[in-house]
C-alpha cells in the first residue's frame, strides 16, 4: 500500500483538485507532487519472499488495494518490481466482486518413469479451491509447455485426502489418493505437496509404484526369508493331490501331483516352517482314525503248535483266528475257525502268525467306551444296542445279528458283555476287516471314540482334521495372498477382500453411491466398480460410472453404509431414498428432524413422540455423564435381534439430543427393522401405529429381563374363589414372569375384560395386560360445509355453516336444510339457492338439484348462491348464468384491443328467463355492479363494462355485451360466462379493499362435525355384542355363543399410548375409509370414571406428544407434535410444544395442534 500511496502523491491519481490527471497514461514531468517511485514492491504483504500467500490479518484499501490484471500490466510495464499476487474472482453481487484473498498454496512435483517425485523441481501454484481438478492440470500443462496427444486424460494428480498425516512428505506412499477431474480443491490440504503423475502408454508410474507398496507391506511373501510373518497374516496354501492328467508329450494320461490353492492364516511360524489353517479346504478323507492306532499286528508264527490259537490268511486276504487241530504229512496244517463254523483242511505255514494285539490306546479307549455304555460290570442288551447304533449311525433292532453275536461265548453272555469280552469282540472285529473292509470299521470306531471322547489320531492327523498344516517356508505349496486364489462366496471375508459382483458404496466427487464389483485385479490390488444408481441426482446422466480404484482407498465402503447418508438436495422419495445428517444447532435440544428416506414420515413421527417421552429416553440413551441402563439387560432370546434395534434406536435417540445436528437420518434403524419385518422394508407408506407396535415389541424383546425359556402359563381352575384382586395381581405377576422389560414398565397396563354368555348368563372376567387403548370414533353425522352468497351481498355478508344431512340426500334436500338453518323461507320475490363448486375467483362446478350430496368431494370449495328468480316464470323456465368480478389489468397486445383481468371477489349466479333479451341482462348486471359500489360509498362517476363469451378461466375479456333488445343467447347451461369489468383501477381496488373478508368454512366440505375423547373412552367401554365370527365358547354350555363383552379399565401405566381408530369399514366387505372427524381430546386427562378398581396410582394424565394422519386412505402424511423438555429429567420444566414434520421443526403450541388428523396420543401420568 506504501507504493500505491506514493503513486498516488506522484501521478495526482484521483485527487479532486486537479482538473485534469494522467490516470494510467505515462507521466514524466509536469504538476506531479512528489519523486517518481521505484519498482512495484509487494515483498511486505508476504510472509517470506518464496511464498505468494498473503500474510493473515491484511485488511483491503489500508494494507493493499485490487487492481484489474489490465491495470497491473501497465503499471508493472511503466514500473517493474512485484511480485504479481493474483487472485481470482469467485464471485459477485450488486456493485461488488468477491475475489479469493488466500488461494491454496500448493507445491507439486512431477512424478519420473519409476514412480518417484522430482524432488529438485517443485512447481508453487496457487489454485482457488474452487477450481476444477481439470483446470488446474490445464493450467499446469500450459505452465510447464507440456502437451501430450491425450491431453489432460494423460495426467493425473495425487494428494493426501487424511489431514492427520503429514502433507509435505514425500517419503511415505500411504495415504495418496488420486483427484478426480469434475472434483474442486475444497478437500485438499493448505500446503500441501501434490504429484502431477504423467502416463506411460498405459501404464501410470506412481500408481504401479504404490500397487506394488500396498501389496508388499499388505499381502506378504511367505517364501522371502526377510519377510517377518506373525499370526494372522494371511497367504495362499496348497495341498498336493496325485491326479491322471493328460500329457501332451507322451499323449497319453499319466499321473501328475497337482497343487491345489486355498486362502489361508498364518497359525503359528517358526524358522523354517508355518502352521498353516486353511479356509475352505476339504476334510482329509481316510485319515480320521488308523489301523496302527488300533491294533498291533501279530508276527509270523514260528514254530506252529497244535492246540493254541492262531490268526490265518484266507483266500480274500482277510484275516481270521483259528484254533490248530492237526498237522498234515505234507508240513500244511488243520484249523478250525474261531470266528465261522466252518473247519480249513489246509493252511500254509506262511498265512499264519501270532494273534494281534490292542494297542495300549485303544485298551484305554474301550475302556471309556464301557464305562459308557456298561453298568454293574457289564454292557446288557438295551447298552449294546445304543453302542452299535452310535458306532452304524443306524437304528439296531433287539433281534440285531451283531448284538447276538456279542451275547454269546467267547465275548459275553445273555447277562451282557463283560470290558474283556467288548476288547476281544473288536480286536476280532478289527483283524477281520483291516485290509478289505478297514474303511468301515475305522468310521464306527470312529463315530464311538468321538462320543465317550476319545482322540485316536496323530497330531499330524488331528492337525489335518482340524484345516491345519505345517509346511516348510521354502516350499511351491506356499505363495503370496491372493497370487493364486480368488475369494470364494463361502469364504468368511473381510470388506476389502473383494469378489466379484460385491456390493458396495463408493464415493464419485462429493456423493456416494451404490456400486457392484465388476472386475478384480489382484495383481495391481485393485477393483474395477459401476454404480448401480444412474438416476443419482447429482449425476442425472443415464450412463452408469465405471473406474478402477484401489483396493486400500477412502472411496470405498461397505455396502449402504454411506449411501444412506448420501446428501441429496432435491426431495427424496422411493428411488432417491438417501438422506444425510444436517448439521447446526436446534432451536432446542431435542427439536431435531428426521430425514424422510422417502416415504418414511410414519416412521419420523412415531421417532418423535417416542424421543420426548422422557423416561423411556432415559433408560435407552441415558443421561449427561451416565452410559443407558439398557446395555446390561441385552437379552439373548430367540425372540430378540440380540440388542441390535435397542442398540441403534439408542444411538439415533442420542445423535437427536446431541444438539449438533438440526435434523439426522434414521436409516440404519429403518434398515434393521425392515430386516426383523419385511414389510417395513423398501419405501411404501405404512401406518404409524403399526410400526409402533412393532418397535415396542421388538424393543421390549432386546430388553426382556425374564429368563429364556419362559414358564408355560398356568391355568388356576379355582380362580372363581378368588376376589377380583387377587385374580388380577396374580395374572399380572404371572405376565411378568414371561415378560419383564422398561418397555413393560413404562407402557403396559391392565383391563379387566368381562364376557356374558346370552343363554346361561355365565359370566367370564379376564385381566389382560396391554399396551395401547384403542378406542373408537364415532362416527359423526354427515356434514357439509357451505359458504353462503346471499341476494344483497355485499351488504350481507357471506356466512359459513354446516349443514347435517345423510350422504344419500340429494342437493335439493339440502337446499331444504339450509332454508331450515337459516330460518328463513322463500320471499314474496322468489329465490332459489343453487350450490357450486367454487375456484379461484371462478365458479368450477354446478351440482344439480338431482345431485347425491356425496358427489361432494372433501376438499370441494361449496358455495350456496341465493338467486333471485322472475315473478310469475316457473323455476324450470330459468337458465342460470356465471358472472365473474373483475379488474382490468394490462393490455395483452400492442394495440390494445385485448385486456388482461384480475378476479378480486366472489363470483355470482344470476337467473336469466328463456326470453330474456341482452339488455334485460344487461340492466341486471349493471343494477348488480351498482349495488356493490354504492354499497361501500364510492363516489360516482363510476366506470364498468359488461362482458359476454369469457374464456374457461375468465382472466381473459370476450366481447362486451350489447345492450340491445336482441335475444340474449343462453342454451343449455352454464351457457357462457358473464363479466363485471371495473375499468377505473382506482375504483378497483377501492372496491376490493371495502369488501368483507369471506369467512373459513369448518373443516372441508365433509367431516365438520366432531367428537370428544370422552366420547370416545364410553364408546369403547360400552358393552356389545360379538360377531358372528367372534363368538366364544362357553364352559358351560359347552357351546361357542354370541356372547356380550366389556372392557373396563383395571390399571394405569405411567405412560398412555391412546390409538383413535380412524381407519375401518362400514361393513364387512366394504372399502376401507378414514373418519375426517375432530376429536377433541383433553390436554389433561382424567380416567376416574372408567377404572373399575380401587388403584392407588393417580389417574391424571397430561398430553405430551400426538401422531397426525395428514390426507385419506389412497395417500397422506404423517407429522408430528410433542413437549421438547430438557435433556436431563425436569419435573420443573413444563417443557415447550414443537411441530415435527420430518426435517422442519418449527416452534407451536397447544392450539396449533390438529384435532382433526390426530391419530396417536401420547399421555404422561400426573402422580400425585
Amino acid at each position: 500500500m506504501r507504493w500505491w500511496d506514493l503513486w498516488r502523491d506522484y501521478t495526482l491519481y484521483d485527487k479532486p483538485a486537479v482538473p485534469a490527471q494522467p490516470a494510467l497514461s505515462r507521466s514524466w514531468s509536469g504538476t506531479a507532487k512528489g519523486e517518481r517511485p521505484a519498482e512495484i514492491d509487494n515483498s511486505d504483504l508476504l510472509p517470506r519472499p518464496d511464498c505468494t500467500r498473503l500474510q493473515s490479518g491484511l485488511v483491503e484499501n489500508q494494507d493493499f488495494i485490487l487492481l484489474h490484471e489490465e491495470a497491473w500490466k501497465k503499471l508493472h510495464g511503466w514500473y517493474g518490481g512485484g511480485p504479481a499476487l493474483r487472485r481470482r474472482v469467485i464471485g459477485s453481487s450488486e456493485n461488488q466482486l468477491r475475489v479469493e484473498l488466500y488461494p491454496l498454496c500448493l507445491t507439486v512435483f512431477q512424478v519420473d518413469d519409476y514412480g518417484n517425485p522430482e524432488r529438485d523441481r517443485p512447481m508453487q501454484i496457487m489454485p482457488s479451491t474452487h477450481e476444477t481438478v481439470d483446470q488446474v492440470i490445464r493450467d499446469l500443462l500450459t505452465n510447464l509447455d507440456l502437451r501430450d496427444p491425450d491431453g489432460v486424460h494423460a495426467v493425473r494428480l495425487w494428494h493426501r485426502p487424511n489431514f492427520e498425516l503429514d502433507q509435505t512428505s514425500l517419503d511415505s506412499l500411504e495415504g495418496w489418493e488420486q483427484l478426480e477431474m469434475e472434483s474442486t480443491l475444497e478437500d485438499v490440504a493448505d500446503g500441501a505437496s501434490i504429484l502431477l503423475e504423467r502416463s506411460r502408454g498405459e501404464t501410470w508410474p506412481f500408481f504401479q509404484r504404490l500397487r506394488l507398496e500396498y501389496k508388499r507391506q499388505n499381502f506378504k511373501d511367505p517364501r522371502d526369508a526377510n519377510v517377518v510373518l506373525e499370526v494372522g497374516d494371511k497367504i495362499d496354501a496348497s495341498t498336493t493331490t496325485e491326479e491322471q492328467k493328460w500329457d501332451s508329450y507322451q499323449r497319453d494320461y499319466v499321473w501328475k501331483d497337482v497343487l491345489h490353492w486355498y486362502a489361508a492364516t498364518v497359525a503359528d511360524a517358526e524358522e523354517t516352517r508355518l502352521l498353516v489353517q486353511f479356509h475352505n479346504r476339504p476334510k482329509p478323507k481316510g485319515k480320521s482314525l488308523s489301523i496302527a492306532s488300533l491294533l498291533v499286528e501279530g508276527e509270523k508264527a514260528e514254530p506252529i503248535e497244535v492246540g493254541r490259537n492262531y490268526e490265518s490268511l484266507d483266500s480274500r486276504g482277510n484275516w481270521h483266528q483259528v484254533n490248530i487241530t492237526a498237522e498234515n504229512d505234507d508240513k500244511t496244517f488243520e484249523a478250525q475257525l474261531l470266528d465261522e463254523p466252518s473247519t480249513w483242511p489246509v493252511v500254509q505255514p506262511e498265512n499264519v502268525r501270532q494273534l494281534s494285539m490292542l494297542t495300549p490306546e485303544a485298551e484305554q479307549a474301550f475302556e471309556k467306551v464301557f464305562a459308557r455304555y456298561g453298568s454293574n460290570g457289564v454292557i446288557e442288551r438295551g447298552g449294546l444296542r445304543g453302542l452299535l447304533s452310535c458306532a452304524t449311525n443306524e437304528y439296531i433292532p433287539e433281534d440285531a445279528p451283531r448284538v447276538a453275536e456279542l451275547l454269546k461265548p467267547p465275548f459275553g453272555s445273555e447277562e451282557g458283555v463283560p470290558l474283556a469280552g467288548l476288547k476281544e469282540y473288536w480286536r476280532q472285529y478289527i483283524v477281520r476287516m483291516q485290509d478289505n473292509q478297514s474303511y468301515f470299521v475305522k468310521n464306527e470306531l470312529s463315530r464311538l471314540f468321538e462320543r465317550v471322547g476319545v482322540e485316536m489320531r496323530s497330531p499330524e492327523e488331528q492337525l489335518l482334521a482340524q484345516g491345519r498344516e505345517w509346511i516348510e517356508r521354502d516350499s511351491d505349496r506356499l505363495a503370496q495372498y491372493r497370487s493364486q486364489t480368488e475369494p470364494q462366496f463361502q469364504d468368511t471375508r473381510s470388506f476389502r477382500d473383494f469378489r466379484r459382483r460385491d456390493k458396495l458404496d463408493v464415493r464419485f466427487g462429493m456423493e456416494w453411491q451404490t456400486a457392484e464389483v465388476l472386475e478384480v485385479n489382484w495383481e495391481e490390488m485393485t477393483v474395477l466398480v459401476q454404480t448401480t444408481q444412474p438416476n443419482s441426482v447429482n449425476s442425472p446422466s443415464s450412463k452408469s460410472q465405471r473406474e478402477w480404484i484401489p483396493m486400500e482407498s477412502e472411496r470405498l465402503a461397505e455396502f449402504e453404509t454411506k449411501s444412506q447418508e448420501a446428501e441429496h438436495e432435491a426431495e427424496p422419495s422411493p428411488l432417491l431414498a438417501r438422506s444425510v445428517s444436517t448439521g447446526g444447532v436446534c432451536a432446542r435440544p431435542g427439536a431435531c428432524g428426521l430425514q424422510n428416506l422417502g416415504n418414511t414420515c410414519f416412521m419420523n413421527s412415531t421417532l418423535q413422540c417416542l424421543s420426548n417421552s422422557t423416561e423411556l429416553r432415559s433408560f435407552f440413551a441415558g443421561t449427561s455423564g451416565d452410559p443407558p441402563a439398557f446395555v446390561n439387560q441385552i437379552s439373548t432370546s430367540p425372540l430378540s435381534t440380540e440388542g441390535r434395534i435397542a442398540r441403534e434406536f439408542s444411538q439415533l435417540l442420542r445423535l437427536m439430543w446431541s444438539n449438533e445436528k438440526r435434523s439426522v437420518a434414521p436409516a440404519a434403524l429403518k434398515k434393521l427393522i425392515g430386516q426383523k419385518r419385511p414389510e417395513f422394508s423398501g419405501y411404501q407408506q405404512h401406518d404409524a401405529q403399526e410400526l409402533l407396535c412393532f418397535l415396542l415389541d421388538a424393543l421390549h424383546e432386546d430388553v426382556n429381563r425374564a429368563p429364556y425359556p419362559f414358564p408355560p402359563a398356568a391355568d388356576d381352575e379355582n380362580d372363581g374363589q378368588k376376589s377380583e384382586e387377587a385374580r388380577a395381581r396374580e395374572m399380572w405377576e404371572q405376565h411378568r414372569r414371561r415378560s419383564d422389560s422398561e418397555i413393560v414398565d413404562l407402557f403396559q397396563f391392565q383391563i379387566r375384560s368381562e364376557l356374558e354368555c346370552p343363554v346361561c348368563r355365565n359370566v367370564s372376567v379376564t385381566f389382560d395386560p396391554i399396551m395401547y387403548l384403542t378406542l373408537p370414533v364415532p362416527k359423526p353425522p354427515h356434514s357439509v360445509s357451505v359458504r353462503v352468497v346471499p341476494a344483497d351481498y355485499p351488504l350481507a355478508p357471506l356466512t359459513a355453516i354446516d349443514l347435517e344431512v345423510a350422504e344419500t340426500a340429494t342437493m335439493e334436500e339440502l337446499e331444504g336444510a339450509l332454508w331450515t338453518a337459516l330460518d328463513r323461507t322463500p320471499s314474496a320475490i322468489p329465490s332459489c339457492f343453487c350450490f357450486a363448486d367454487v375456484c379461484y375467483g371462478r365458479i368450477y362446478k354446478h351440482f344439480e338439484p338431482h345431485n347425491l350430496v356425496s358427489t361432494i368431494r372433501p376438499g370441494d370449495n361449496v358455495h350456496a348462491f341465493e338467486v333471485q328468480l322472475s315473478p310469475d316464470v316457473s323455476l324450470a323456465e330459468h337458465h342460470f348464468v356465471d358472472v365473474v368480478v373483475r379488474k382490468r389489468g394490462k393490455a395483452t397486445i400492442a394495440a390494445g384491443s385485448a385486456w388482461q383481468y384480475d378476479k378480486f371477489d366472489t363470483p355470482r349466479l344470476i337467473a336469466v328467463t328463456r326470453n330474456a333479451s341482452n339488455s334485460d341482462v344487461y340492466d341486471q348486471l349493471t343494477k348488480m355492479a351498482e349495488h356493490m359500489l354504492s354499497s361501500f360509498n364510492i363516489p360516482p362517476p363510476w366506470s364498468f363494462e359488461i362482458s359476454a363469451e369469457l374464456d374457461a378461466s375468465g382472466m381473459r375479456g370476450g366481447e362486451l355485451l350489447p345492450n340491445r333488445d336482441t335475444p340474449f343467447r343462453s342454451g343449455p347451461r352454464p351457457p357462457q360466462t358473464l363479466g363485471i369489468d371495473f375499468v377505473q383501477a382506482k375504483q378497483a381496488d377501492m372496491l376490493k379493499e371495502a369488501l368483507p373478508k369471506p369467512p373459513l368454512n369448518g373443516k372441508g366440505s365433509k367431516g365438520a362435525a366432531g367428537t370428544t375423547l370422552i366420547s370416545c373412552l364410553k364408546k369403547g367401554t360400552e358393552r356389545e355384542v360379538l360377531a358372528e365370527a367372534d363368538s366364544v365358547y362357553c364352559r358351560k354350555c359347552k357351546e361357542f355363543r354370541r356372547q356380550s363383552k366389556k372392557l373396563d379399565l383395571w390399571s394405569l401405566p405411567p405412560l398412555l399410548i391412546v390409538h383413535l381408530k380412524r381407519f375401518g369399514r362400514e361393513r364387512l366387505d366394504g372399502p376401507l375409509v378414514k373418519l375426517r372427524c375432530v376429536v377433541d381430546f383433553e390436554m389433561q386427562l382424567d380416567l376416574k370414571d372408567f377404572m373399575c378398581s380401587s388403584s392407588p396410582t393417580s389417574t391424571r394424565f397430561q398430553l405430551y406428544g400426538v401422531v397426525n394422519h395428514h390426507g385419506n386412505v389412497g395417500g397422506g402424511h404423517y407429522t408430528a407434535h410433542a413437549v421438547v423438555t430438557s435433556p436431563a429429567p425436569d419435573r420443573l420444566d413444563p417443557g415447550e410444544w414443537y411441530n415435527f414434520n420430518d426435517s422442519l421443526v418449527d416452534k407451536a403450541s397447544e392450539t396449533d395442534l390438529d384435532k382433526e388428523a390426530a391419530y396417536v396420543l401420547f399421555y404422561r401420568r400426573v402422580d400425585s
